[in-house]
């Protein structure tokens, strides 16, 4: 209670920063609150979770009972901007940190001193690389939204800046205008660590989530801003700037996210992006040896359909058949994040099934099976097969997110491939 009163007070203090007042500069019309939404099997063991925290007398309990209740609530936002692409079409784009929690989302944007909302919004696309999201705009909000341009020229040192967008800090979103300047006449201009990713600014206040525009004055349109780069959820360098995502970058993701959509009307595209993921898969399983970079592809191929269904009984599994300490961790992980944390208990369980008895090398593709004379569609369910040492391992695909993800999965058991070992056996005798 305590920490949902100060979130409140927070909100109304942040709400008469004279920041708020460049609203009337109609930027809010092209930057849309982003509500992320979870399935209700997600919120009744959230609540679960609540209700046990809620029985304990201590202050870490409380503080994590509260969070767990905004987020049950749908008080979990994070920032997009809108985008006009070459042929005037608009589409949002975010941050995919916390998309990837989720299959769709809500819309929200104000203008003229009303909200306007739109559920059930899908998530487009998101890059594996750069976890760049895209959804499709909205054709309900054409009358109250408009669309930046994006802007991949290269900038001068000093560049005016602003970044927009709302604080979340508490209930009510609050809305904010930074100004800056650009540090670096562009992400190649100085030598750090990814450098290749980077645009460097000084306006370095606690932006809490990433997904807002890096803005600059359209000079031939008065009261009009490019984008040239977006935030990160958090500053990512060692040093007193701060770091976007540069145009070029989104430019590319809005690139792949075009391809996307004419692979989905295309049965031969299709099944090369199927193959794709499937070496993609074969990648993190059998050469990567980053785990950092296994999980994120593994992660990343999992869908979140399957998270929501089937695998959301390894969670309910792990939570009775594991240590008070192991049970702790597992808690901890889902109330941050949920699909994430039923995504890595998925990883554990492949991870297990692919070492038990099988050297990793030994992991390979076999075939992809497709109904006879049946044309491949984004609609289809797509059965693969790969061997693993003497058994096979069957990967349902459904495509989800812009591209092919795992439906599903099942290995033939052990005890099957004894039994007809030694029905083998008996025969040749």
């Amino acid at each position: 209670m305590i920490i949902k009163k100060l979130c409140i007070l927070t909100t109304i203090l942040l709400s008469f920063l004279p920041a708020y007042l460049y609203s009337d500069t109609e930027l809010n019309r092209y930057i849309p609150i982003i509500g992320l939404y979870y399935p209700d099997s997600i919120v009744k063991l959230l609540y679960s979770i609540k209700v046990h925290y809620d029985s304990q007398d201590n202050k870490e309990a409380k503080s994590l009972s509260d969070f767990i209740d905004m987020r049950i609530k749908g008080y979990l936002w994070i920032d997009g901007f809108i985008i006009k692409d070459k042929n005037g079409n608009k589409i949002i784009i975010t941050e995919g940190d916390l998309t990837t929690e989720v299959n769709n989302v809500t819309l929200i944007i104000i203008a003229d001193g009303k909200i306007y909302t739109v559920n059930k919004v899908p998530i487009a696309y998101i890059d594996l690389n750069s976890k760049i999201a895209i959804l499709p705009f909205p054709p309900q909000l054409k009358k109250y939204a408009k669309g930046f341009v994006l802007d991949t020229n290269k900038h001068k040192i000093k560049t005016p800046l602003k970044i927009a967008g709302y604080s979340h800090k508490g209930i009510k979103p609050v809305w904010h205008v930074f100004n800056g300047s650009q540090v670096s006449g562009g992400p190649q201009d100085i030598d750090l660590p990814g450098e290749d990713s980077y645009l460097l600014h000084n306006i370095t206040e606690d932006l809490m989530e990433g997904g807002k525009p890096v803005l600059i004055e359209d000079k031939n349109i008065p009261n009009e801003y490019r984008v040239i780069g977006m935030s990160f959820e958090q500053n990512k360098l060692d040093i007193p700037v701060a770091a976007a995502y540069p145009a070029k970058i989104i430019s590319k993701v809005i690139d792949k996210y075009n391809q996307s959509i004419k692979i989905q009307g295309d049965p031969d595209l299709l099944e090369q992006e199927l193959k794709q993921n499937i070496r993609l898969l074969q990648y993190a399983i059998t050469v990567s040896t980053n785990e950092d970079e296994q999980f994120k592809i593994l992660c990343y191929l999992i869908s979140c359909n399957y998270a929501f269904n089937k695998g959301f009984n390894t969670i309910l599994y792990k939570l009775n058949h594991s240590k008070i300490d192991d049970i702790n961790k597992i808690i901890y992980n889902f109330i941050i994040s949920p699909t994430t944390e039923i995504k890595s208990l998925i990883i554990d369980r492949l991870s297990t099934e692919l070492n038990y008895k099988n050297p990793k090398n030994n992991f390979c593709f076999k075939k992809i099976k497709l109904e006879k004379d049946k044309i491949l569609t984004a609609n289809s369910e797509v059965e693969s097969i790969f061997k693993i040492s003497d058994r096979d391992f069957k990967i349902m695909w459904i495509f989800e997110q812009g591209t092919w993800k795992i439906g599903d999965f099942d290995f033939t058991p052990y005890d099957t491939i004894d039994k007809n070992k030694q029905r083998t056996k008996q025969i040749n005798k």
